[in-house]
């Protein structure tokens, strides 16, 4: 699941880090443990995926809040993180996630979701908001995401 799953966590790594490779490693090292000790509980109600993104996030929130960090280590592979990043380059990439590192925990995580193209639907499973709530908070983010750019081009 991991394996399957590995582009949907580095992308939240990326996110929710500052993309230096060691904080990404770091932010990977602690959702892997925590899908680890998180498994037996997966009853598979749910897609893998939809699993992974909630154990991630939680964990996100979780760090945002304690700020610790868990020595548990998972062999992190650094071509299999380039694959994912490699896109960075894009200059027009690398401004959104500018614009969204201004966001707060909450609105990256929703805007995260969407731009990966998670449905709706699961969405609002993963955030326990429901749907016209989220459709109202991605219409704000995506308003903030225009009025930052609009500030910064001024």
């Amino acid at each position: 699941m991991l394996h399957q799953c590995e582009g949907t966590i580095f992308r939240i790594c990326y996110l929710f880090s500052d993309r230096c490779s060691e904080s990404i490693s770091d932010l990977y090292q602690e959702i892997a443990y925590n899908l680890w000790m998180h498994y037996p509980e997966f009853r598979g109600q749910s897609a893998e995926n939809t699993w992974v993104y909630r154990v991630a996030l939680n964990t996100v929130r979780q760090l945002y809040r304690k700020r610790r960090k868990v020595p548990v280590f998972v062999q992190f592979d650094p071509e299999a993180f380039e694959n994912y990043v490699d896109d960075s380059s894009n200059s027009l990439l690398e401004r959104l996630y500018e614009l969204i590192d201004r966001l707060s925990p909450k609105e990256k995580e929703l805007i995260f979701l969407y731009l990966d193209g998670v449905p709706i639907k699961e969405i609002t499973t993963l955030t326990k908001c429901s749907k016209p709530t989220v459709m109202r908070k991605l219409s704000n983010i995506k308003q903030l995401l225009i009025q930052f750019n609009q500030n910064d081009e001024q």
